[in-house]
């Protein structure tokens, strides 16, 4: 092994100690609730995607307009 392969392992070692350190003490709230507005935006895409014609009609209009 050469210098660079050595340095490379320590600095290795000490960053995923330091990061698994650093990740203990995060405190995680789950209790996120997320706003009116967004959740209405996802329900529209996941209505939009269970439609399998509403792919073929947006690509359609596409290739119509150019």
């Amino acid at each position: 092994m050469n210098n660079f392969s050595y340095f490379s392992k320590a600095l290795d070692e000490v960053v995923d100690a330091r990061l698994d350190d650093y990740v203990e003490t995060l405190e995680v709230d789950k209790r996120y609730e997320f706003s009116e507005k967004y959740n209405k935006k996802i329900n529209k895409l996941i209505k939009h995607r269970e439609k399998p014609y509403f792919t073929l009609i947006c690509t359609t209009g596409r290739r119509v307009a150019c």
